[in-house]
This record gives C-alpha cells, structure tokens and sequence, in this order.
C-alpha cells in the first residue's frame, strides 16, 4: 500500500495460531508505514506507533532464540527484519513461527544488538593490511549471564618479548581482562565469562592493528541459562588397572597432548568428559586447533600392550584472564575439546570432578605422569610412572618459592615427592580419593618444579576453578 495508514480487521475468536501471525503482519506494517490505526470488532479505533506495537507484541512473539545451520550460528528472525539490520538469512535451521537463521555480521565500528552475531576484518575473508584501532560494542541482553567468544578464524600479529606490542585484541570493561591482550594465531580458541547487563550494558572489545596483514572471524553469543549442565559420568574416577612405582599402566583416564606435524607428545592431559581433556593452560598457549591432537592409549585387555590412537582438535579454552609470565601461575589451567568423543569402557573412564570441597594440608595425591624427554613419539614412548605424595602447607611452598622469584596464591597447591622424575610434567593431573575409596576425582594440574632445588611441585588448584569448568564445558 502507498497510503501512511490502513486498517486491519481482527475476530475476538481465533487459534492462538491466528493471533501470532497478525501480530506479526501489525508488527511488519508498522516498520514499514510508522503508523498503524488497528480496527477490532466492537472496539473502538486505536491508533499505534512502533515503540507501542513493539512494547505490545513483547509478550506475543516468541524471544529470539538462537540456531545453527550448517554449522554456522545465528538467531531465529522475521525474514524482513533479518534484511533490514542488514543480516545474513541462512536458511530455517530449528527456528519455528515461519521465522529463519539469521547471522549478523560486524566490523570495525559495528554494534551488535542480537544475541548472536560476528565480528571480522573489514575484508574478510581476505586480508586487511591497514593500521588502525577497530572497536565493536555487544549490546548485553536484560537475561544475559554469560558471553562467548569464538575465534573460528583469527591470525593478528605475532607476540613479541612474551606480549602482544603491536598487536592486541583486549575486552576494555571485563574485570581484570583489561589487563589481558591477545595476539598470534588462535584459530579454534573459545572463551566464556559470566557477564551481565548490571556489570556494564555493553562489552566493548579493541582490535589495535599495527603491524597489518591481519584477519580474523570470531562469533560472539549471550546466554540468558548459566545452570551447571554437565553431570559425572556414573563410572568416573573409578581404576581397574594396577598401581605401581615405574613403567606402570596409567589410570584410564590418562591422555597427552601431541604435536600434528611430528606426532610428538609434549603435554600431559586428562579425560574429563568423553569430549574434553584438562591440561595445562602453558601447553595450548597460542596454539592453534590444526597443529594439536589429543594422545590416548586404549587398553583392551590388562595382558594387552596399548593400542594408542589420536583425535582432532575442535576447541581450545582458556580462563579470559590467563596471562603468560613466568613469575605468576594464576589461570593456569585450559580445556582442549576433541573434533569427536571417546566412546567408555572398562579401561576408559573419565576422572571425576573436583566436587569434595576442596584439599588441605597432609592429604594424599597420586600422580600419573610420562616422562616427555623431546624427541619423542608414541612407538619411543618413555617410562610411566604412578607416584603418591602428601600436600604440603600452604606457607611452607609459598616461602620456598618466593626465594625463587614466583607468586604463589590459594589457586595453587604443593606437595613434595620423595622420589620421582624432574622432567617435563606439565599437563598432568594430581588426583585424590573420595571419602569412599572407590572413586578419585582431580585436585590439580601440574604447573610448575625445579628440578634444581627441593621446592615443592606446585599444581593448579581445581577446586577454586569449579566454577569456571562449570561453564565451559559446552
């Protein structure tokens, strides 16, 4: 129509079906004309502008929920408002009420108001080679509890004397990750942080670009459900293999981390769903997804040499806040996702959570380590080892590691070896017993020794990082 108003007719009596659908031609009227004058039988004429059909048509249509198509994320739109905010329609995916895939893309400037959307270079997918200072704001939703981030694509300068001098990807107003930028390649890495519309109503995001010849494709999501959805595996924690001092079977929860190009380990890990390892967040920093590969050893039978194989990496995360300096273990902890999960069996289990509240002076922990001495692959694999020792107070490995220039704070923990190897550690787990003896659950993930002292090995502490496992593991 080309007149400024026209008049739409309604029966009191229709399907809840019916009314869906005229709201949704009201609403689209409105966008289009500004005005709608709405006659309903035996009421009177009303007229209404956008905001007030907008704030009336709240509690009708459905919230833009998110989809997938292909692969690709968006949000369930109306065709004409995915176009006209300049979106992207993908097709229907799981969207309902006739609505389609729609995935907002932005650049240097740009504002995302949906829930879902993406960031990129300007010319992507080519190259960008201008120095400049890009920003991007996200508009947080009211339910918003938690944002990702998802570095699908992103190759931006290098790091140069252990930080990112010229080139920096930093979320300006995150507690404490102003003090975190990020630079190199991390195609496949993936964070999550709790955020909400009370800490700031936007998260704004700085792309310093210096140095040029940069690109990059990342997908930005705001969740309104933060519950905890990852339960134990009902098998957890629970060993059939013998425990021993050398050249041992590891427990089946063990698993290593493995370079692509050369297969050669350089990493501990450890099953902790049938899709997740933990390991160490210093093995996987600025590594992207395609040079790593998760390492396991399938026992089929105790009298059975084991049958190694590796699976493709998918995700990489790392707590936002990690920071790489060699006088501080805060955040030392990462997640690698495997491209497919393990399918259990008797001789391979995940670990259990870290759920009995925490650990204190004089408990035990075992240790189940390889001793990576490069280079080395899986047919030169090295001596396993399965080790006990007692935690340490915390005072006592705070002091003797201050003498050795490193902070030491309640995310960490300590406990002396009498015996045992000083090699290449990092990655591996320090498990404790529950209360009932048949099942171990992670305490911690070594982080740091010296070989050329008697400091204390000083792990990760995993029970002040529940929280954060809690909602990464998606």
């Amino acid at each position: 129509t080309n007149h400024s108003t026209f008049q739409l007719t309604i029966r009191v009596a229709m399907t809840a079906n019916e009314m869906f659908y005229r709201c949704v031609v009201l609403f689209l009227c409105c966008v289009q004309l500004g005005t709608v004058s709405c006659t309903f039988l035996n009421a009177t004429n009303v007229t209404y502008g956008i905001d007030s059909i907008t704030q009336l048509l709240t509690g009708i249509l459905p919230v833009n929920s998110l989809c997938e198509v292909a692969g690709e994320k968006g949000v369930c739109e109306n065709k004409v408002v995915c176009s006209l905010g300049f979106g992207y329609a993908m097709g229907t995916g799981n969207c309902a009420y006739e609505r389609i895939c729609c995935q907002y893309k932005h650049t240097c400037g740009g504002r995302l108001t949906a829930l879902q959307g993406v960031f990129q270079n300007p010319s992507y997918p080519q190259t960008d080679f201008n120095k400049q200072m890009c920003t991007f704001k996200v508009e947080v939703a009211t339910t918003t509890c938690a944002i990702s981030i998802n570095m699908r694509e992103y190759s931006v300068g290098v790091i140069e004397n252990g930080g990112c001098l010229k080139d920096a990807f930093t979320i300006l107003n995150y507690p404490k990750a102003g003090m975190v930028n990020l630079c190199g390649n991390l195609n496949g890495h993936w964070e999550k942080f709790s955020f909400t519309r009370k800490m700031s109503e936007t998260l704004e995001i700085n792309q310093l670009l210096m140095s040029g010849n940069y690109k990059w494709f990342m997908e930005i999501v705001q969740y309104d459900k933060c519950q905890p959805i990852v339960t134990e595996n009902v098998d957890c924690g629970v060993s059939e293999l013998p425990a021993g001092g050398g050249d041992e079977k590891l427990p089946p929860w063990t698993a290593a981390l493995q370079w692509a190009a050369t297969n050669t380990l350089f990493c501990g890990a450890t099953l902790i769903t049938a899709s997740y390892v933990i390991t160490d967040a210093k093995c996987v920093y600025n590594v992207p997804i395609e040079m790593v590969l998760v390492y396991i050893e399938e026992i089929v039978s105790l009298n059975a040499d084991p049958s190694p194989f590796n699976i493709m990496v998918s995700r990489i995360v790392t707590p936002w806040t990690y920071k790489e300096t060699s006088g501080s273990l805060v955040d030392k902890l990462a997640l690698v996702k495997m491209a497919s999960p393990v399918k259990f069996s008797r001789y391979m289990r995940p670990i259990c959570f870290p759920l009995s509240g925490g650990i204190t002076e004089g408990t035990e922990v075992s240790y189940a380590t390889r001793v990576y001495v490069p280079p080395l692959t899986p047919s030169t694999s090295a001596p396993r080892f399965l080790y006990k020792s007692n935690v340490v107070p915390f005072l006592t490995c705070q002091r003797e590691w201050s003498g050795l220039g490193l902070s030491i704070d309640t995310t960490t923990f300590c406990s002396k070896f009498t015996t045992g190897p000083c090699a290449n550690q990092l990655g591996h787990a320090a498990t404790v017993s529950r209360s009932n003896l048949i099942k171990s659950e992670i305490a911690g993930i070594y982080a740091k020794s010296d070989c050329t002292s008697t400091s204390p090995v000083v792990y990760t502490n995993l029970y002040s990082y529940l929280p954060w496992l809690r909602i990464s593991i998606v």
